[in-house]
């Protein structure tokens, strides 16, 4: 009937409930010489493509393996933080783990989260999709993945393509600041991605072998790092930073062209407040290379850091005034004044919510899932809304809603007052509690 054209229509019945249980979960760890603190590679095993996560599966297993193998053959010195491996269910069994073992938690200071890794790119039509660090808990992890995906994987394949993009959740949710983890995730929906069609067929040994070792580097260079690490890194920060900001700023002149003069004063305060916003956020990642460093050296270490915040401060600046000269040259042309110094319009929503900080009542990403079914039935699932998760993420209760519904929109280049009335409608289900503010 398909082949005909003709359309069927199916309608099913699924016997389904919400119940305690268990899942199980996969872990094992290289010891470091000081075991006080780990570095984590987690993906998910309970899914049954080859690429989608037997491939990531194989990645976090191997990286181990090769790694321990050279520490015990005497390649490489044996790290001075250990190296965990956990394979556990998408998403929720991450969040399962993390409430049953907030000891490891707590002493994880980064992680890399590896979700179909292993697909031929041409044929499965696919790129590697490097999903960044929520802002909150921004992190020099980023840029070391980026980093070696741009030197060691190319270096070995030219023609490996990725691509970087904000946080989406896969199993990095414990990135949220309440649990505490950095973790910077890789991972490509596919051609065949969950489908009978994910199988072996698909998956490339020379990808697995390039990712690997990828993964591995990035392992074992944070689990061994010390000052010296930690500098290359900030050096690497400040640069990835200033390299988007000059995107940021070609972006914004191209946006001051094509604009009507009347929205151009506008325009003009949200490109300024989006340099400055990128600026702090840069700052925020050069100040996370900090774990790295021993304590006798946090003074030197900070001194270098101060060099290269003035460098990403002063390039903001230029950058911002470089905005401004190309709005006033624009309206010279046109025989028009710029107003120079406006501010953006404010929704009354955003008034409004100025006033009030959420609370969260749960850790990690949103979800009703807690609602009983009636209430559940009638809402939209923000299970995978990530504009949604990154404010939760903001929500630290001490900043406004106005505060962390503007973050999150500038994190996510959206509207701030989408987050504002998503906050209003978990509070109205008992999952935010709302407290005044002056």
């Amino acid at each position: 009937m398909l082949e005909q054209g003709d359309e069927i229509i199916l309608n099913l019945k699924i016997d389904a409930r919400y119940y305690p249980g268990e899942l199980p979960l996969a872990t094992f760890v290289l010891k470091g010489r000081e075991p006080d603190h780990e570095v984590l590679i987690i993906g998910h095993g309970q899914e049954q493509g080859a690429n989608d996560n037997a491939s990531g599966s194989a990645v976090i297993m191997e990286s181990l393996r090769a790694l321990n193998s050279l520490i015990a053959s005497g390649r490489l010195p044996r790290p001075k933080r250990s190296i965990r491996g956990l394979i556990t269910n998408e998403c929720y069994g991450t969040y399962g783990f993390a409430e049953a073992h907030p000891e490891i938690i707590k002493r994880t200071i980064a992680a890399l989260n590896v979700d179909s890794v292993g697909q031929k790119q041409a044929k499965c039509r696919a790129l590697l999709h490097v999903h960044l660090n929520p802002h909150a808990n921004i992190h020099y992890s980023d840029t070391l993945l980026i980093h070696l995906l741009e030197t060691v994987l190319k270096k070995a394949d030219p023609y490996f393509a990725f691509k970087v993009s904000g946080f989406a959740l896969i199993d990095n949710g414990i990135s949220d600041p309440s649990y505490g983890v950095p973790s910077v995730a890789a991972g490509t929906p596919e051609l065949h991605w969950h489908t009978t069609a994910d199988t072996m067929e698909n998956v490339d040994a020379a990808v697995l072998k390039n990712v690997t070792i990828v993964c591995a580097a990035f392992l074992y260079g944070i689990a061994d790092g010390g000052e010296d690490f930690a500098r290359h890194l900030a050096a690497l920060v400040a640069g990835r930073h200033m390299h988007m900001m000059a995107d940021f700023l070609a972006n914004g002149i191209d946006r001051l062209y094509r604009s009507e003069e009347t929205a151009r004063a506008a325009i003009l305060s949200s490109l300024r407040n989006g340099l400055a916003y990128r600026a702090e956020r840069a700052e925020a990642e050069l100040l996370s290379t900090r774990e790295l460093v021993p304590d006798a050296l946090l003074v030197s270490h900070g001194e270098w850091l101060e060099e290269l915040r003035d460098l990403v401060r002063e390039t903001a600046r230029v950058q911002g005034e470089h905005l401004s000269r190309q709005a006033r040259l624009l309206s010279l042309e046109e025989g028009l004044s710029l107003d120079d110094s406006p501010t953006e319009s404010i929704s009354e929503e955003l008034v409004r919510a100025d006033s009030i900080a959420p609370v969260r009542n749960f850790r990690g990403t949103p979800s009703f899932d807690s609602l009983p079914p009636n209430e559940r039935k009638a809402l939209s699932s923000p299970r995978w809304n990530s504009l949604f998760h990154v404010a939760c993420f903001w929500a630290d209760g001490r900043r406004s809603l106005a505060e962390v519904a503007r973050l999150a929109s500038l994190e996510m280049s959206s509207r701030p007052e989408p987050v504002v009335r998503f906050f209003e409608l978990m509070a109205a289900h008992g999952l935010v509690t709302f407290k005044s503010i002056k």
